[in-house]
C-alpha cells in the first residue's frame, strides 16, 4: 500500500492557520498533486480537481469558500475560505504544496539605483567616478607591401 505524502506547506500558513479565530477567512495558495506517468494536469483536469476538492471539503467542514481564483496552467489555486475549511482543503490528498497568500514582509525586490556604484557603493552627489585604467599601448603596425 502507498501512502500519499503530506503537502509541503510553508511556515507563515501554519502560523496563520494556528492564530485564526474559528470561522475566520485565511488566504493560501495550493499546488495540485501531479498524477503518476503524467507530466502535468491539463486545464481541464485542474480546473475539474479543483471543483472536485473544494465540493468535498465544504461537505466536510461545513463551510464554503469566499473567494476561488484557478490558475488552470499553473495547475494551482488561491483560495480564501474559513480556517476550517482552508484546514479541510490541506487534508486532500490532491495536495502537493501550499503557502500563505498574504506574507508578512515584502518580496518586492528593490532596483538598483543608477546612482550605485559597484558592490553597492554609492556615490554622492557631485562626486566624481572613479578614473577609468589607462589602456595599454599597442605598437604601431607594420604596413604590409
Amino acid at each position: 500500500m502507498t501512502t500519499t505524502p503530506s503537502p509541503e506547506v510553508d511556515a507563515e500558513l501554519t502560523r496563520q492557520l494556528s492564530r485564526a479565530a474559528p470561522g475566520e477567512a485565511v488566504q493560501g495558495v495550493f499546488v495540485l498533486r501531479t498524477p503518476p506517468k503524467q507530466p502535468y494536469l491539463t486545464a481541464a483536469e485542474t480546473r475539474d480537481q479543483v471543483h472536485a476538492l473544494l465540493t468535498a471539503a465544504q461537505k466536510h467542514c461545513g463551510f464554503d469558500c469566499e473567494q476561488v481564483t484557478i490558475f488552470e496552467n499553473l495547475q494551482s489555486f488561491a483560495l480564501q475560505a474559513p480556517r476550517e475549511m482552508v484546514q479541510a482543503v490541506l487534508a486532500s490528498p490532491q495536495i502537493a504544496s501550499a503557502m500563505a497568500n498574504a506574507q508578512p514582509e515584502s518580496l518586492q525586490i528593490d532596483p538598483i539605483r543608477p546612482s550605485q556604484g559597484p558592490a553597492g557603493e554609492r556615490r554622492t552627489r557631485g562626486s566624481k567616478a572613479a578614473p577609468k585604467a589607462p589602456s595599454p599601448k599597442r605598437p604601431p603596425r607594420k604596413k604590409s607591401g
